[in-house]
C-alpha cells in the first residue's frame, strides 16, 4: 500500500508543478496585457486573446482576478521590454523582442542563441530601421466573396490583402492590433 502511494504521491506532484508552470506563463500574458491596454477585454484584444487561453487551459478565476489586479496596481514587477538584433549566418538581419526581469541573463541567452547557430549579436539600432511592425491576420475563405470581403478589409484600414489557396492574409499596422471589429 505505501508503495502505491508514493507512486500516486509522485506522479501527482509532477502534474501539478507542469499545471503551476503553463498558468505561470499564461498569467504573465494575462498581465502584461492588462498593463499595456487596460483591463476591459472589448477593448483590449491581447487581454481577450489572454483569457481565452486561461479558459482552455482551466485557469481558476480567482488566479485570473489576481493578475489582473496586480497589473492594474501599477507597480513595476521589474518585467521590461528589451529588443536584440543581430545577424544570422548568410547575413539574414533579425530582430527580437523580448519581456525579461533580468536583462542580464537574457542578454546572455540570445547571444548563445545566435553564436550556437553561427550568428551574432548586434548593437543596438544596427538593424532596427530595416523592419516595420505589421499586424497580420488569416481568414479562411470558405464561401466569402474576394470582392465584397477585400473592399470591406480596405474599409476597415487593412494595407494589404492576398487571398492565398484557403485563406486570406490581412496586413495592418501593429498600432491597429485587434481594432477590427
Amino acid at each position: 500500500m505505501g508503495r502505491k502511494w508514493a507512486n500516486i504521491e509522485k506522479k501527482k506532484g509532477a502534474a501539478d508543478k507542469l499545471r503551476s508552470q503553463v498558468y505561470t506563463k499564461i498569467l504573465f500574458d494575462v498581465g502584461k496585457a492588462v498593463k499595456s491596454g487596460g483591463a476591459e477585454p472589448s477593448t483590449n484584444f491581447l487581454l481577450k486573446i489572454a483569457l481565452e487561453k486561461c479558459k482552455k487551459n482551466n485557469v481558476p478565476k480567482d488566479n485570473i482576478d489576481r493578475a489582473i489586479k496586480k497589473a492594474l496596481g501599477g507597480g513595476n514587477d521589474g518585467v521590461q521590454e528589451v529588443s536584440y538584433e543581430g545577424y544570422a549566418p548568410g547575413g539574414v538581419a533579425i530582430f527580437v523582442e523580448t519581456s525579461t526581469n533580468n536583462g542580464t541573463r537574457t542578454v546572455a541567452n540570445i547571444r548563445s542563441y545566435f553564436n550556437r547557430s553561427g550568428g551574432s549579436l548586434g548593437t543596438t539600432g544596427s538593424l532596427q530601421f530595416i523592419f516595420t511592425r505589421k499586424a497580420v491576420f488569416e481568414v479562411l475563405r470558405d464561401n466569402l466573396d474576394e470582392d465584397e470581403f477585400t473592399l470591406e478589409m480596405i474599409d476597415a484600414g487593412a494595407e494589404d490583402i492576398e487571398l492565398d489557396g484557403s485563406h486570406f492574409e490581412i496586413t495592418r499596422r501593429m498600432e491597429d492590433f485587434g481594432a477590427f471589429s
